[in-house]
């Protein structure tokens, strides 16, 4: 444990007002509060006095920029409802937003509270001011994803009403729930891994592709309203991707000077792992399945936000200054791309009728893009498919094989020939995905081990009595999904 005491000085008279601001967060809290807000714990020794925040930006000239955003996207909200811009929502679109709409809001809530814990918990007045904008900017994204939801539950009513019980309780949202409960258990484990995971592999590697990626998708597909909302977004993550890049620059100069840079390799190689396999099944399938007027593949947003964005123009020169090892996760994260999106498809299909959306089906003009976009795709997914279109429903009766540390289905590479990897813990066997979810699990099996994943938890409570009828219904499955078998009809 390392504790941190700053002690009060008199601000000067030339003093700018950032450095005012910053004399007022060097104030030593009441002997009563030390211990809660002043201690911190890392594995990695840091001064946090010396971060410098990028921007700069006191309370009220954020304030100012954000109330100015508001009125923005007010402004076009009334636009688009008064030109009734999202006429010929396409249908697809549609389902992918209901989904958007349960898995976004809880997310950004939580994240705005481990950011106020961070804010109180880790010393050192730039970076206290430079989370506590971050952490009213996720409250104002949380805020306004509801916001969105009950705009578009006007004009599809009842499409957004189990947003709450799906976060919960459906197997598809725990991927998503899962990897943001990890992240703030992190916090009290260690400050430093819990910021480098949230403001670097987060904010600044992965979180673009579904802020700077879907806004095209969205206007595509006639849904003007959640693509200004993800733009409106995007521009806070701007600033949010600038303070990630310092933090990481931060930590890695930290790590340089004491000798400890395994620690934060392991670090990049763990939450860049963890927030791909959270953050890219929604990208991925909403990129390549969800809409009919598709903008760009899920390969090609990929290789533009991921392989050029965040590794060949960030993590390479910051490689080359501090002579880290890029994480290893990256290969296996390029070798997903060719089939990623697509055995969700097939994932999503065979587990329909408990979706929390209707589920399309491949059309012919799918399959044509597809095969433009995915030359390998028609050997890989062809026949599965050709037996969907004459009649087999590919419906699962049991619960599919769940990774154990990130809590998706083992269905890579394919969905009908997975690989799935193993390993023993107390007696028993769990399952992983792929091999960096086995590595983290042999790394860590003191925090992942004692975990119950989603196909323990519903599996338990078949075996105690729960009937499927019941289990339907405390997952949230939609009753048009339910009436429909979960396809989603585009006659």
């Amino acid at each position: 444990m390392t504790v941190t005491t700053i002690t009060s000085s008199a601000a000067s008279e030339e003093a700018g007002l950032y450095d005012e601001y910053k004399e007022a967060f060097y104030d030593e809290p009441a002997p009563a509060q030390r211990d809660a807000i002043l201690q911190w714990s890392s594995a990695l020794p840091v001064d946090w006095t010396k971060f410098k925040d990028p921007f700069e930006i006191v309370p009220p000239q954020y304030f100012a920029i954000q109330a100015e955003k508001e009125r923005m996207l007010v402004n076009n909200y009334e636009l688009i409802d008064r030109y009734k811009l999202s006429r010929d929502f396409d249908a697809r679109w549609l389902q992918l937003v209901r989904l958007a709409m349960a898995s976004l809001p809880a997310p950004e809530y939580a994240i705005g509270s481990t950011f106020g814990a961070l804010a109180l918990r880790v010393p050192g007045a730039s970076w206290r001011l430079g989370v506590m904008a971050q952490m009213l900017d996720e409250h104002r994204h949380g805020q306004n994803d509801l916001r969105n939801a009950a705009e578009l539950n006007k004009q599809f009513p009842g499409a957004f009403n189990k947003r709450v019980t799906q976060f919960s309780h459906m197997w598809l949202m725990q991927i998503f729930r899962n990897y943001f409960e990890d992240v703030n258990a992190t916090l009290s484990r260690d400050v430093l891994e819990a910021v480098v995971g949230l403001n670097f592999c987060l904010e600044v590697a992965l979180s673009n592709m579904i802020f700077g990626g879907l806004p095209a998708v969205s206007a595509q597909s006639n849904d003007t309203r959640t693509a200004q909302h993800f733009m409106s977004i995007q521009s806070d993550e701007s600033r949010h991707m600038s303070l990630g890049n310092e933090m990481l620059r931060f930590a890695l100069e930290n790590a340089a000077e004491s000798g400890n840079m395994e620690i934060v390799e392991y670090w990049l190689f763990k939450w860049m792992w963890r927030t791909y396999r959270a953050l890219m099944p929604p990208v991925a399938v909403a990129a390549d399945m969800f809409s009919t007027k598709r903008a760009e593949s899920y390969a090609e947003l990929y290789h533009r936000y991921v392989t050029d964005g965040a590794v060949n123009n960030i993590l390479a020169p910051l490689r080359k200054k501090y002579g880290f090892e890029m994480p290893r996760c990256i290969e296996t994260m390029n070798a997903e791309v060719p089939y990623y999106s697509n055995t969700l498809w097939q994932l999503l299909y065979a587990y329909k009728r408990i979706a929390p959306i209707l589920i399309p089906g491949v059309t012919d003009a799918d399959r044509a893009w597809l095969v433009t976009k995915y030359p390998d795709w028609e050997r890989s997914y062809g026949q599965w498919w050709a037996e969907v279109c004459a009649g087999d429903g590919k419906d699962e009766a049991d619960l599919p094989t769940i990774c154990h540390v990130c809590q998706l289905p083992c269905v890579m590479p394919v969905y009908h020939d997975p690989v799935v990897l193993h390993a023993d813990y107390r007696g028993g066997t769990l399952a992983f995905c792929s091999e960096p979810c086995r590595e983290i699990f042999a790394h860590e099996p003191e925090i992942y081990g004692p975990v119950e994943d989603q196909g323990q938890r519903i599996g338990g409570m078949l075996q105690v009595g729960m009937t499927m009828p019941e289990l339907i219904g405390w997952m949230g499955v939609p009753p048009d999904v339910l009436q429909g078998g979960g396809v989603l009809s585009e006659a």
